[in-house]
């Protein structure tokens, strides 16, 4: 298996390298690196809240790739959610943005938010659902829920992602 990765064109490059660290360091498969247009991005855009529709850009992305992981700088949201930290579709693809992991944040904290979110969302690809157990797929509401919540699979999640093959 062979994973995109779409990397919004202004990310940073310690924010790639946070990328790359977490999926080199936690998945068995190969991964190939795509910019993603900032102008793309903001086709989705959500005028009056400032904020990409992610489930959009989620399906408009799923026409053009099948297994990708996308990564934005902009502020997300779902319809009855106030914003997301990513979404995902089993199967089909993830979304991250990385609006929020600044707020209130050094390097450390941001990269910690990053690791966990990228985790989560490929656990939600991989059809991984939402875990009550202290697990990186716990549902995170806030940044406070994402912070304490541990950066790890729990064991029924880390055997589940095992026994299809895409863990170290």
């Amino acid at each position: 298996m062979k994973l995109t990765v779409l990397l919004e064109e202004n990310l940073g490059e310690k924010e790639k390298h946070v990328v790359n660290e977490t999926l080199r360091g936690t998945f068995s498969f190969d991964f190939e690196y795509k910019l993603l247009s900032k102008n793309f991005v903001s086709n989705f855009m959500e005028k009056g809240r400032n904020q990409v529709r992610g489930d959009l850009l989620l399906d408009a992305l799923s026409r053009d790739y099948r297994g990708f992981l996308a990564i934005i700088t902009e502020d997300a949201f779902v319809p009855n959610l106030n914003f997301v930290f990513g979404v995902a579709l089993p199967n089909v693809g993830a979304l991250v943005s990385t609006y929020r992991f600044w707020f209130d944040a050094d390097f450390k904290v941001f990269s910690m938010r990053l690791h966990k979110t990228i985790k989560h969302e490929l656990g939600h690809f991989f059809g991984l659902p939402h875990c009550n157990n202290p697990c990186v797929m716990r549902f995170s509401n806030s940044l406070f829920e994402l912070d304490l919540k541990p950066s790890v699979y729990c064991d029924t999640c880390k055997k589940k992602l095992l026994k299809l093959g895409v863990l170290k």
